[in-house]
This record gives C-alpha cells, sequence and structure tokens, in this order.
C-alpha cells in the first residue's frame, strides 16, 4: 500500500469536515451545509465526483428491476441528474442487464454539475 501524506496549510476552522467529492462526500457536504453547518470540502483531484466521473459513465440504484420499475431515489441524487439532462449529458437507458433502468451520462458534465 502506498500512503500520501501531506499538511494542509490554513485550514479554515470548520464544523463538517468531508474528506473526498465522490457521491457519497458531495451528498454529505451538500446536506450539512443545507442544515446551516459551516463546511469543507476536500478533494485530492482538481475536479469533484470520485469514481463517477473518472469511470464510471452508467447510474443504477434510482429505479427498481423488473417489467414495472419504480423510482426509490430522489432528493440530492435527483438534482444531478436533472443537472445532466439539462445540459443533454444524460439520457435514460433500459433494463439491459437485470439491475432495472439506468442513466448513462457524460462523466466529463458530472465534473461540473
Amino acid at each position: 500500500m502506498i500512503v500520501y501524506s501531506t499538511t494542509l496549510q490554513d485550514l479554515p476552522s470548520t464544523e463538517v469536515l468531508v474528506v473526498g467529492s465522490g457521491s457519497a462526500g458531495a451528498t454529505a457536504a451538500i446536506t450539512a451545509a443545507r442544515l446551516g453547518a459551516s463546511v469543507t470540502l476536500v478533494e485530492r483531484y482538481g475536479f469533484m465526483g470520485g469514481i463517477s466521473t473518472q469511470v464510471l459513465d452508467t447510474f443504477y440504484g434510482f429505479y427498481t428491476p423488473g417489467s414495472a420499475p419504480r423510482k426509490v431515489v430522489g432528493g440530492i441524487p435527483d438534482l444531478v441528474i436533472d443537472g445532466l439532462l439539462k445540459r443533454k449529458a444524460a439520457i435514460y437507458r433500459p433494463n439491459t442487464y437485470g439491475a432495472g433502468q439506468g442513466i448513462t451520462y457524460d462523466p466529463e458534465t458530472l465534473k461540473v454539475v
């Protein structure tokens, strides 16, 4: 295992420190800020999004599998999908792998949504 370590200079005082801006980190930071906390989000790359902006291109899990899919995810992830759709950077795709309807997206656009 390779471990990189550095000292963060001038890190502001904060109530919530979130390390990593992937799906979970970004959602945690947004939620904490909406609830009134002062939030600092630290990301090691020059862009947000984690694995979703580096190698993935389809979100699964928003809908149940089967012939009559039901939407089961909402909230902040929905806002992300709305932003991608407004930029014509996402499409709904049929259930092709048994995982339910997917949402294929452009990873580069996701970095700025």
